[in-house]
Formats: structure tokens, sequence, C-alpha cells
């Protein structure tokens, strides 16, 4: 662990680590559709957005931004006053 700032650090490893893997086995799950799981490791590691959330995946433009669009199939509902859209 290298600390670059008060409140950022660098996590340096021997070899590739599957980081989706070992923040799902922490304190909190993810879920993930076997839908998503079955298009295999490839479709899973590209930017694909995987979830049951109330937006949609929009636009990516790797390593600059990333645009979610609101879903209007979400099962939790929508509010007033909630955003269409997060960039």
């Amino acid at each position: 662990v290298e600390v670059l700032a008060d409140d950022t650090v660098a996590l340096k490893f021997k070899s590739p680590t599957p980081a989706n893997l070992i923040a799902a086995g922490q304190y909190a799950a993810y879920i993930i559709a076997p839908a998503a799981v079955e298009k295999g490791h490839n479709w899973m590691m590209a930017p694909n957005a995987i979830g049951t959330g109330p937006y949609k995946l929009g636009q990516v433009e790797q390593g600059q931004q990333v645009v979610l669009e609101r879903f209007d199939g979400y099962w939790g509902g929508w509010k007033e006053g909630q955003f269409d859209r997060v960039i």
C-alpha cells in the first residue's frame, strides 16, 4: 500500500487481482444477473452495466466519463425531483 495523499492510496499487487470479486467478498455484496455472468469474462470486464438499480448505462468514454440515464422500468419506482441523468 502506497499513501498518495490524505484520502488516496495505491494498492500494488504481485499479480493481476480480480478487484470486483474482492470487493464483492467484503462487508457488502452485489446483485449480478445470471444473464450477465453467462456473457463471459470479457463482457464482464468491458464497460458494461450490471445491476438492478434506477439507472441504465447511456454512454462510456473510457477513462473520461460515464453517463447514466433514468431506467423507467426500475422496480423501486421514481419520485419527483430525482435525477434523470448522472454524468
